[in-house]
């Protein structure tokens, strides 16, 4: 069964039921909706100049089925995110997502 619903975060598909560990795909507006709240989280905790230069320009580029990817600007934006930065991310995705198995990937994107 597949339900469209709105959401704060836009619309989200849910495949199989809903509650718990029920699978969602967010659509574009959703992805942007979720992503800036994460940004506004992680910018509290990260020191500014570092937030700055390494998360200000990233995007959340895909979100389903638990797995969301970050999309970066370059290679050495991604290692030194994946490095530094990605269990910040993923918990704060987790939180915002309701997802508590949400897997946050990195991936360079032009």
């Amino acid at each position: 069964m597949i339900d469209e619903t709105s959401t704060d975060a836009g619309t989200a598909t849910v495949e199989g039921g809903s509650g718990i560990g029920a699978v969602v795909a967010l659509d574009e507006l959703g992805r942007h909706r979720l992503w800036r709240e994460c940004l506004e989280d992680l910018k509290a905790s990260i020191p500014h100049p570092s937030w700055a230069t390494w998360l200000s320009g990233t995007a959340l580029v895909e979100a389903e089925e638990g797995r969301y990817v970050v999309g970066v600007g370059t290679q050495l934006a991604c290692d030194w995110i994946q490095q530094r930065y990605l269990g910040a991310i993923a918990e704060t995705v987790r939180r915002h997502s309701g997802q508590a198995r949400a897997e946050v990937e990195l991936a360079v994107v032009e």
